[in-house]
């Protein structure tokens, strides 16, 4: 494990990285190349990275989780360029900003994820608003995804329940799902995220 850092010294440090993520289901997301720095930055050795998904769920703080999950799925769906910030906390429990930035390469039905992890200074507003959450998100997804998704946020849990397993079985949907499937962890984000939907398309 690496030593104790100052999260100010790492500020402007790019980590790139390569990430293949088959279609199939019982396949393994692979790791196809990431940055020496990824040590410094973020304290684990190269070898947590085997397994990338899980190295990167781990190291995602609570508070971020939501946001930085859906900009993932909308660019897995749409195919569009990867962009968001939120903080990460390092193995020694030390909280930093990055900017991840990452292109979407299809290979038949798979994908390769291209991209950098930058540390960034913490922003000047840190967290959600519904001014900036909802147009953000709408624009990620598109109005028609963005209200199948304000309408499942607003649902009670039964009915949550039963509006993921429908869209399970869908091609068009299931990223959707398993979207939703994550937010359910944490209800806070589910209302902040619907707040700022339900603004964003017009109340």
């Amino acid at each position: 494990m690496a030593e104790e850092r100052d999260p100010s010294s790492l500020v402007g440090t790019v980590v790139g990285y390569e990430i293949f993520f088959p279609e199939r289901p019982e396949a393994q997301i692979k790791l196809l190349s990431i940055g020496p720095d990824a040590v410094a930055v973020f304290g684990y050795e190269l070898a947590a990275w085997e397994r990338p998904e899980d190295q990167w769920l781990q190291m995602l703080h609570p508070g971020d989780y939501a946001r930085a999950v859906s900009a993932s799925w909308a660019s897995s769906r749409l195919g569009r360029p990867h962009s968001v910030e939120y903080r990460v906390t390092r193995a020694d429990g030390a909280t930093l900003w990055i900017r991840d930035e990452a292109t979407v390469e299809r290979q038949g039905l798979d994908e390769v994820w291209r991209g950098t992890f930058t540390v960034i200074e913490q922003p000047t507003t840190v967290g959600w608003t519904p001014a900036s959450l909802g147009p953000r998100i709408v624009t990620l997804l598109g109005p028609e995804s963005a209200r199948d998704l304000l309408n499942a946020l607003e649902r009670g849990e039964a009915e949550r329940a039963t509006l993921i397993g429908g869209l399970t079985g869908r091609d068009d949907t299931a990223w959707l799902a398993e979207l939703l499937t994550d937010l359910e962890q944490d209800e806070s984000a589910r209302l902040r995220v619907a707040g700022g939907l339900r603004l964003a398309l017009g109340g």
